[in-house]
C-alpha cells in the first residue's frame, strides 16, 4: 500500500473535522477539502507525508467493544478466504483479506489478529 492510498483511507474515517485536521497538521483547510474531494490530481509527498503522520498521530486506539469487533471481522475474512482456496498459503491469505478490506491494514490489531490465525492455521496442517 502506498502512503498516498493509507492517508485516503484515514482521511476517510477520522472523526475531526476538516479545520481540526487542517490545524493539528499545518496544512491549509482548503487544500486538505480539495483532497478529500479527490479534486487534486498531485498532492505531492511532502504534504500526504505530512498529514499520514498526523492522521496516524491523532488515530484513536479501538474500544474493547470495537477490538472484539475488529478480531471477528478478522476471522471472518480468513475463514472466507480459506473456504475459497483450502490449499492457499496462510500469509497469502492475510494479504488477500487485508487488500479486500483496507480498514483491516489500517488498524494493526486487526492485521495482528489476522497474523495470529495464519499461525494457527499453519501448525493445524
Amino acid at each position: 500500500m502506498s502512503t498516498y492510498a493509507n492517508t485516503m483511507r484515514l482521511l476517510q474515517i477520522e472523526k475531526r473535522t476538516a479545520r481540526e485536521v487542517a490545524a493539528s497538521s499545518g496544512l491549509s483547510y482548503h487544500w486538505l477539502c480539495k483532497l478529500k474531494q479527490g479534486q487534486i490530481d498531485s498532492p505531492g509527498i511532502t504534504m500526504i507525508e505530512k498529514l499520514y503522520a498526523d492522521l496516524r498521530k491523532h488515530a484513536a486506539p479501538p474500544t474493547k467493544p470495537e477490538r472484539l469487533g475488529l478480531m471477528r471481522k478478522a476471522l471472518r475474512a480468513f475463514v472466507h478466504a480459506c473456504e475459497l482456496d483450502p490449499e492457499a498459503n496462510p500469509g497469502e491469505i492475510v494479504d488477500q483479506a487485508i487488500v479486500s478490506d483496507p480498514i483491516l491494514a489500517d488498524i494493526d490489531l486487526a492485521a495482528h489478529y489476522l497474523r495470529e490465525i495464519s499461525t494457527y492455521r499453519s501448525k493445524a496442517a
